[in-house]
């Protein structure tokens, strides 16, 4: 399949929509369940976002000097995986702070992958006059997932804490075993 077809688009949404949506907004609107059901002080809770941001910044580093020895899809793949693998990791609650801190850092390492990637990844393969569509689908994942982040994560956390967070990491799973 040409990478010009709509599903490709769509794996593109769902990079940002994994990258930047889920690992940051979603966090963010979990974060008072978090530290009201004693997961973490406020404190605790504001460094695992200071980590998850700490990954943003370092991935684009990375990514600069892994390219030129692994493929983008490669890349792209790993920042799924690492999204994935980072919520569902946060859904054991009696782990140490490091761990959450470990976690959430390869989340935002993971997002950064995601977000620098797949727009450059799929926009030369797309006709000039749909670029700037394409370009607002694949980014309008982040705001989708904002959008959504406010409206679902509380109602997980109703259910429970650990809930949201496997909630999280299986939509990431399922995000990242596109065939496009």
């Amino acid at each position: 399949m040409a990478l010009n077809k709509p599903g490709f688009w769509l794996a593109g949404l769902a990079a940002t929509f994994v990258g930047n949506g889920i690992g940051r907004f979603a966090y963010i609107t979990l974060m008072p369940a978090l530290i009201q059901a004693n997961w973490f002080s406020k404190e605790d809770a504001a460094q695992l976002g200071v980590a998850t941001l700490i990954g943003y910044l370092l991935g684009p580093i990375f990514i600069q000097r892994a390219i030129k020895r692994i493929s983008n899809t490669v890349l792209v793949r790993c920042g799924m995986i690492l999204c994935s693998l980072s919520y569902l990791a946060c859904s054991f609650p009696d782990m140490s702070f490091v761990w959450f801190y470990s976690w959430r850092f390869l989340a935002g390492f993971g997002g950064a992958i995601l977000m620098v990637l797949a727009a450059p990844m799929i926009l030369p393969h797309v006709p000039t006059n749909q670029r700037g569509r394409v370009a607002g689908v694949i980014f309008s994942g982040i705001g989708l997932d904002a959008a959504l982040a406010g409206l679902l994560i509380p109602l997980m956390v109703n259910i429970h804490i650990i809930f949201a967070w496997l909630a999280m990491g299986i939509t990431c799973a399922v995000l990242g075993t596109s065939k496009e």
